[in-house]
């Protein structure tokens, strides 16, 4: 059986996400990593490190893509906010589409997408 990881989306896990198990992805060790930080927060210091592959031992899987595999994170995973983690801002002109990262908005998310709607762009805003 497999698991899924709720940090970074390896679904290849040989034990579950849970009681000190070590995602050889992310490098999370559940029931330690997470005691004092969310998924979330463990996902965004991931990322800023460039997603890199964790386990020297467990090879990641020909072809990886650690950009396709946080997009199969369930949303209910996904979705776990903390104050401080980033906000993203899909933005399609055209035929090409634009993830931007929403540098603190401090409350004032509405104006900016309002300011970035003016023109013939189609937004889709997600936190």
């Amino acid at each position: 059986m497999s698991y899924q990881c709720p940090v970074c989306g390896y679904d290849r896990m040989s034990e579950s996400p849970k009681d000190f198990a070590i995602c050889p992805c992310c490098g999370v060790e559940f029931g330690y990593d997470d005691f004092e930080c969310s998924h979330s927060e463990l996902r965004s210091q991931w990322i800023s490190k460039g997603m890199p592959w964790f386990s020297q031992y467990t090879l990641a899987p020909q072809n990886w893509n650690p950009y396709l595999q946080l997009a199969q994170i369930p949303q209910s995973a996904s979705s776990e906010k903390s104050e401080g983690d980033p906000v993203f801002i899909s933005v399609n002109v055209g035929n090409t589409r634009r993830i931007i990262e929403a540098a603190d908005f401090n409350g004032s998310v509405a104006g900016h997408l309002q300011l970035l709607s003016t023109g013939n762009l189609d937004l889709e805003f997600r936190c």
